[in-house]
């Protein structure tokens, strides 16, 4: 288990013989995870924040993580690999448009089954959906 971490580590242009966070980034990654994503459900709770949870803490966690063990080249590795295209255009296009064509697949099986049809003012909620997942899939 220690190799896949120090190997990690290395990765992230941390030292061979770092200790403590720098050698095992895969737990302290996790740790932080859970604690940004999970860290508002007392405040929700209180009533003084709107969302029991942070969807965007395993960015956070990550970038917190790749900060600590590598430093500048270790943000600098994280943010190149996380920006490179390894798949061609086509399948970015599926995983951009499979949202939308599930939305309509839904809608269409909602008036089948004796729902109203949707009319121009239910649609254009939709703009509000469109945009909230394309900024989920782009930066979470």
């Amino acid at each position: 288990m220690s190799l896949i971490a120090s190997d990690t580590a290395e990765d992230l242009g941390g030292r061979p013989g770092a200790t403590g966070v720098a050698r095992h980034p895969l737990l302290c990654f996790s740790v932080l995870t859970l604690l940004i994503s999970w860290l508002p459900v007392i405040p929700f709770a209180l009533g003084a924040f709107p969302s029991p949870m942070l969807p965007f803490g395993p960015f956070l966690a990550a970038i917190i993580t790749a900060a600590v063990v590598g430093g500048r080249q270790g943000l600098r590795s994280y943010f190149r690999r996380l920006i490179r295209w390894r798949v061609g255009v086509r399948w970015y296009a599926v995983a951009l448009l499979a949202p939308v064509a599930g939305w309509a697949l839904v809608a269409y099986a909602n008036v089948l089954l004796g729902a109203p049809s949707p009319d121009p003012a239910r649609l254009a909620g939709w703009s509000t959906i469109a945009t909230t997942t394309l900024f989920f899939l782009v930066f979470l």
